[in-house]
């Protein structure tokens, strides 16, 4: 069996390496598109494709596809155009492991074809007690928040799923639509399986997620602003105090892409976190070899010049449109008075 994962990442240069090293424990080959980083993470990768690694990357030059769209690219072109047999579906900050101990791999091995899977997140939570010496991120980050409040699923998907149904992500890979089937009958809720989520991982890793993340949700994604609500409001924490501190980190995590039901509701109910590290026994090659000190102001400066430079670019767009507009009005202005002679 051929696995290959798909994965967009964007300023991800203090956990891509840990991704890559880990996941390639588990599939074969990674096929991985950059979706405009302002960071070295594509150069964190180009050094590890140059050490041999099975890596595809692409550097998007797409601004106008939303990422539904993009991934549903990616899917389609590992099956297609890579063989793959069983395709992951995995953000950067997303690792796979075994409820059982087993290793991922037989699990997924294990995976009915005929259905696509749903694997829920398991959150982990950075606190004061991690080790920033350590680089490999699920070495450092042990803590878990309390499972009630994972109500989020992300998508494995079999070949014959590709081949025999008209298929897209959905936003944010958490599942699959299917034309002309209900997905139900389809779809299977894996139990052995889970996705270690690590979506904040240090106070600056999380300044530059959150103030580029919801920018660029403003800018770009007007109409579907609710997948980042996360997002907007870890950023008018940090616009409100300029700084957050390792008890904010905490709670960033814990409260972190809450549902409805739970984000409306965070000031009465009680998320704990527990020590749960993961299972690494089974890994090779974790070594982090091209470690950097996580700059977020450059993030966030490099991502104000691309935003100005597409105000630039459209304002130009504006101008010409405008121009052919007058152009259009003065040759029916003519049209007119050769009429009226």
């Amino acid at each position: 069996m051929k696995i290959v994962s798909t994965s967009f990442v964007k300023n991800e240069s203090d956990i891509v390496e840990s991704f890559i090293r880990y996941q390639l424990n588990l599939v074969d080959e990674m096929i991985i598109l950059d979706n405009f980083s302002t960071d070295n993470t594509p150069e964190i990768i180009d050094n590890l494709i140059n050490e041999g690694l099975p890596i595809h990357l692409i550097r998007d030059t797409n601004t106008f596809d939303s990422l539904d769209i993009k991934m549903t690219k990616l899917v389609h072109k590992a099956v297609n155009e890579h063989d793959a047999d069983l395709v992951c579906l995995l953000d950067c900050d997303e690792f796979i492991f075994s409820t059982n101990e087993k290793h991922p791999r037989e699990v997924l091995e294990s995976l009915d074809s005929s259905k696509y899977h749903l694997i829920k997140w398991t959150t982990y939570v950075p606190t004061s007690d991690d080790d920033y010496n350590i680089k490999f991120v699920p070495k450092r980050i042990t803590h878990v928040r309390d499972d009630f409040v994972e109500t989020f699923y992300k998508v494995i998907v079999p070949k014959e799923i590709i081949k025999n149904y008209k298929v897209t992500v959905d936003m944010g890979n958490h599942n699959l639509t299917i034309k002309n089937k209900a997905r139900n009958e389809l779809a299977n809720y894996d139990l052995d399986l889970r996705l270690a989520h690590f979506p904040i991982r240090s106070k600056e890793q999380c300044m530059s997620k959150v103030i580029i993340g919801w920018v660029n949700t403003i800018a770009s994604n007007t109409d579907n602003q609710s997948w980042n609500t996360h997002w907007r409001d870890i950023f008018y924490k940090v616009k409100a105090n300029n700084d957050i501190s390792s008890d904010d980190l905490v709670t960033f995590g814990k409260e972190y892409s809450l549902t409805p039901k739970y984000r409306d509701n965070v000031d009465n109910i009680d998320i704990s976190i527990k020590k749960q590290p993961m299972n690494l026994d089974f890994c090779k090659d974790i070594e982090i070899k091209y470690y950097t000190k996580f700059n977020f102001l450059n993030n966030i400066l490099e991502n104000n010049i691309s935003l100005a430079e597409d105000v630039v670019s459209l304002k130009r767009e504006i101008n010409v449109l405008n121009g052919k507009t007058g152009m259009i009005k003065s040759i029916k202005m003519k049209i007119y008075k050769d009429f009226l002679k």
